[in-house]
């Protein structure tokens, strides 16, 4: 009866415009509800359901209208992705023994990558972009705020009911009195969009109306990435930062003066802000420390965290070493317990691309390599030939939310979760749909 709501539901919402549908699925991605709590069918999540119900919608437009399938260089590594996992689950399960059901939580998170074909293919206008690109800017802030919110309330009252909040973040294994350390989940889409907001800001025009509603999004987007105490995320937005002040010369001096009146901005907000909230005072202190922990050296490198994760790596290798190929299937235990107390045996690796290796060996592994490369080196390039300036600070801003995700999955795996799925599919598609309507029309000429 849920599953029949929820078609429903989604039909309802494609007639308002299939930008919707999409909208839903990062929506229930994003922590603004509990996933587990959503309607099921034949283990599949409301999520997953959403992505069938647009690849269906995909499949109907081709065979009955005289539009072909809209086809991008990203188009076959996509599709050999997903296809090595389908292969890798076979052969695991046929010949190695180590997977038996197809709907685990891995498989499952491949087959959400096929939302990029939906977005290509589904996005045909214009219109229909910027109302997805809007849509994915407001989502991203009202979870931002909710999870500002939730800093501010403290442990007290839990907000945002998808979010896994750990009361009491640390640095080095010493606890930070007073934290909440939010989930990173949500944060993947705020710093999706955290460098599109940027660039709007830079670039001649805009997308609201006015640009101080992108401003909004610049005070709330670092804040919430800056409360998940996430190194990971807080390293690829660094890197991220850099690549983008070489892309953009031209533009770097307003992109360093814009940057720089936000930060004073935060600081003296949060200096001011202190005097009748002390919990602020807590938080920045906090902030610094664990920031500063990046410094440790060889603390840092000794600590419990950091060993247990060198150890967990270990294994990976060792397992891809001897399964180089298709890996040991999707979702396969690979290691021992390795601590004494709450370590079962587990599938999970915190590096998001030996987990890749682990689960689908070379096969799996390469495809995604490929989409990758093609999908930044046309991101960046969409800054020098794209004519529009919005089109062109959309591309460069999701390619450079593209890097935030990849580096941070060096210790967070990321791509292996339903919402880094989710953002994965609908940013590159994004991307290729901004390329196709950026390009001038070739008239045929006789």
């Amino acid at each position: 009866m849920e599953a029949a709501v929820a078609g429903v539901a989604f039909f309802l919402l494609s007639l308002l415009g299939v930008e919707f549908v999409i909208l839903a699925a990062l929506v229930m991605a994003a922590t603004l509800f509990n996933v587990n709590d959503l309607p099921h069918l034949f283990g599949f999540s409301t999520v997953e359901l959403s992505v069938f119900f647009l690849l269906g919608l995909v499949i109907v437009n081709c065979l009955s209208s005289k539009e072909s399938f809209v086809r991008t260089p990203l188009d076959w590594p996509i599709f050999l992705f997903v296809g090595a996992a389908i292969v890798s689950f076979v052969h695991a399960k046929y010949n190695l023994g180590t997977v038996s059901m197809f709907r685990n939580s891995v498989m499952r998170t491949m087959l959400v990558y096929l939302l990029f074909f939906a977005v290509t293919n589904l996005i045909k206008t214009r219109r229909q972009l910027m109302r997805l690109v809007r849509g994915m800017f407001i989502v991203a802030t009202i979870t931002a705020g909710f999870m500002v919110a939730q800093q501010a309330v403290g442990s007290t009252v839990s907000i945002l009911p998808g979010q896994e909040q750990v009361y009491g973040a640390t640095a080095l294994g010493q606890e930070l009195v007073g934290t909440v350390r939010l989930s990173s989940v949500g944060a993947v889409t705020i710093c999706m969009m955290l460098f599109p907001a940027l660039l709007l800001q830079v670039v001649p025009g805009h997308m609201w109306g006015r640009k101080w509603l992108s401003g909004i999004m610049l005070l709330l987007f670092p804040a919430a990435i800056a409360f998940t105490f996430d190194r990971n995320l807080w390293i690829g937005v660094a890197i991220a930062s850099v690549i983008l002040a070489l892309i953009v010369r031209a533009e770097g001096s307003r992109v360093v003066l814009l940057v720089s009146v936000f930060l004073i901005g935060a600081i003296l907000l949060g200096s001011l802000l202190n005097a009748y909230v002390p919990r602020i005072g807590t938080m920045f202190e906090a902030l610094s420390i664990r920031f500063m922990s990046l410094f440790a050296g060889d603390e840092l490198v000794y600590d419990d965290s950091t060993q247990f994760r060198l150890l967990e790596n270990e294994y990976a290798m060792a397992t891809i070493r001897e399964y180089p190929l298709l890996g040991i299937g999707p979702g396969a235990v690979y290691r021992p317990q390795i601590r004494a107390l709450g370590d079962p045996p587990r599938s999970y690796v915190h590096n998001a691309y030996l987990w890749l290796l682990v689960d689908f060996g070379t096969v799996g592994f390469l495809p995604f390599l490929v989409f990758s490369i093609i999908f930044l080196v046309r991101g960046i390039s969409a800054w020098y030939k794209l004519d529009d300036p919005i089109l062109r600070g959309l591309a460069v801003g999701f390619s450079m939310g593209y890097v935030i995700l990849l580096v941070s999955s060096v210790a967070a795996p990321r791509l292996m979760g339903t919402y880094g799925a989710v953002l994965v599919g609908i940013g590159l598609g994004v991307n290729e749909v901004i390329i196709r309507l950026g390009q001038p029309v070739q008239h045929n000429v006789l």
